[in-house]
């Protein structure tokens, strides 16, 4: 008898359930490094959009209170603790009602808005802004401090005073600030009122967060944005930047 070569029915079986348990480790590699691809995408997009932001804002902010002539009375017009509004006077006209002289920052539909003569987003997916101000209420050209010489990082009460945003004393702005857990730091009143014009620098925070959320993934990080603590448990990616900018213009 003549041999007849070829595979036998259980080789054929061994073979593609072989090749089937190949193909499905093959599929579930791609798709998990094709998850932490686009992940790590959005994360870096994340990043930069932040540092991109707090770069243009910080050297408009600057500039707040440019005033040479000592007669545009240049300086910040809204303090708060969400938004900002300067006023500089660039082309030293002795005003400050020329295109670019008036800055204000804050969000609007989930972007952060430039505005001036016409409002520009300067960055999208921001989740929460925050400001709070260092100031110089004595005149004595130096940042007022607290009793332990910590430099009072506060926010305003229009028509009433600044309140401390370090509240557990640690020179740090943290979520233990939030010292009974509600979402909200407990501020203390320094007692000192607040005058825009005393201030001599701001601190900005910026949380943004990724275009989509991810399956599986749940955030557990918490933020700090001036008086409030933000803890979103939900499936998108969030990164946050801080800064300190000097008014070196301002109290001249």
């Amino acid at each position: 008898m003549m041999n007849q070569k070829g595979f036998t029915l259980t080789e054929i079986l061994v073979t593609l359930v072989l090749v089937g348990i190949f193909s499905t480790a093959m599929l579930g590699l791609y798709v998990t490094n094709s998850r932490d691809y686009t992940v790590q995408t959005q994360v870096v997009d994340i990043q930069q959009n932040l540092r991109a932001a707090v770069s243009m804002m910080a050297k408009d902010l600057r500039m707040t209170g440019y005033d040479p002539s000592h007669q545009s009375s240049a300086g910040v017009l809204n303090a708060g603790i969400n938004a900002i509004r300067v006023t500089m006077d660039l082309n030293e006209d002795w005003d400050v009602a020329d295109a670019g002289e008036s800055i204000s920052y804050a969000l609007a539909g989930g972007n952060l808005e430039r505005q001036t003569t016409a409002a520009d987003i300067v960055a999208a997916n921001v989740v929460a802004l925050g400001f709070a101000y260092a100031f110089d209420a004595d005149g004595d050209g130096e940042l007022d401090t607290d009793a332990g010489g910590r430099i009072h990082w506060a926010i305003p009460t229009p028509g009433g005073n600044w309140f401390e945003l370090d509240a557990n004393g640690d020179d740090q702005i943290t979520s233990d600030d939030d010292t009974d857990g509600d979402g909200a730091i407990n501020t203390l009143d320094t007692g000192i009122l607040f005058r825009a014009a005393d201030i001599r620098a701001l601190r900005i925070w910026l949380v943004a967060r990724s275009q989509n959320p991810q399956p599986e993934h749940v955030n557990s990080r918490s933020f700090v944005v001036a008086n409030t603590v933000l803890s979103p448990a939900d499936g998108f990616y969030y990164r946050d930047v801080s800064t300190i900018v000097k008014l070196r213009n301002m109290g001249l």
